[in-house]
């Protein structure tokens, strides 16, 4: 993965969110937008609410009113790029039925699977940046039910309970 550039001084999202969720917004010292996790929180906050026709409308006069000029036409685009994602995302993980309780094959290729939607909707290095950590945590999940089931101490049974969740909170079985 290429380095990101370093950022430079944050600007900070405006009344849209709470002051608790008030991420700061990363730029490179020649004024590019860094899609960082803070990015991507701004980001869900608006897009998430899959009922509100304006949300991309919305998001793209909160950044407009924070950002330069080029940052905000680069966050605009990737903003575009993580809507149709996140649609295409939920389409996803609907045909995969994970109501019931899922077998380690069928995560295993869903997993897959959605890696390549957001690395062919987002690039690899946004992919990586917003969910690396989520889809190396889900792999641990994933490797653990791979092995062969034993005796376990109660700290195993917790870590065993934790990593059944981050495989519930992946398939949508379970809210964060």
């Amino acid at each position: 993965m290429a380095a990101l550039p370093a950022p430079t001084a944050p600007l900070h999202t405006g009344p849209a969110l709470a002051p608790a969720d008030k991420p700061a917004l990363a730029l490179t010292e020649d004024h590019h937008l860094i899609a960082d996790q803070a990015l991507r929180a701004v980001m869900e906050a608006y897009l998430s609410d899959r009922r509100n026709p304006r949300r991309l409308e919305q998001l793209d006069e909160h950044l407009r009113e924070r950002l330069p000029a080029g940052a905000a036409s680069e966050a605009h685009t990737l903003a575009a790029r993580y809507d149709a994602y996140l649609a295409a995302h939920a389409t996803l993980l609907k045909a995969q039925n994970f109501a019931d309780e899922p077998d380690l094959q069928r995560l295993t290729s869903w997993q897959a699977q959605r890696r390549q939607l957001r690395e062919r909707m987002l690039g690899p290095e946004v992919t990586e940046q917003w969910f690396g950590t989520e889809d190396a945590y889900l792999e641990q999940a994933l490797e653990e039910r791979r092995q062969p089931v034993r005796a376990v101490t109660g700290a195993e049974q917790l870590r065993a309970r934790h990593l059944r969740e981050v495989v519930d909170v992946a398939t949508g079985r379970l809210q964060r």
